[in-house]
């Protein structure tokens, strides 16, 4: 009967647990990640949303609201080409992202206010006024 020797192999183990145990099959959780970072605070007036979008510009993102919704998107495409004597060398570099937010009931979506500064998209939401007079209503009994 012959011996069975198990392989001590930690380094290929390690590899495909880092690969398959975390997201970068799909480009998330790594230092190469497409999906911005952002920043949610809220006071008594207004809620603020930052989006660190490093390498894009005003013109790559766009900012929509649909359904109570907050759509955050953007995409930014490169092109490098470089010719040389022997030989062309062409390279295509695209970035993307989209978060989505459901808007709070008290948000006003009519009047959000969008600034990008040094590559951080700033978002103010103000918050709806609450109507503080009660409206009364009998409800007939049938």
């Amino acid at each position: 009967m012959a011996d069975l020797t198990k392989w001590n192999r930690p380094w290929l183990d390690r590899t495909f647990s880092d690969f398959f145990e975390s997201d970068r099959l799909f480009g998330f959780g790594d230092a190469h990640s497409t999906m911005p970072k952002v920043n949610v605070a809220e006071n008594d007036q207004e809620y603020r949303i930052e989006v660190c979008v490093p390498g894009m510009s005003k013109k790559d993102i766009h900012v929509n609201v649909e359904d109570n919704r907050l759509i955050l998107s953007g995409e930014k495409k490169e092109e490098n080409k470089e010719d040389k004597e022997h030989y062309t060398l062409q390279e295509f570099r695209t970035s993307s992202f989209s978060r989505t937010f459901i808007l709070p009931e008290n948000a006003d979506a009519e009047n959000i206010e969008a600034r990008f500064e040094e590559g951080i998209l700033k978002l103010t939401l103000k918050k709806k006024l609450e109507d503080t007079t009660r409206k009364r209503k009998e409800i007939k009994i049938a």
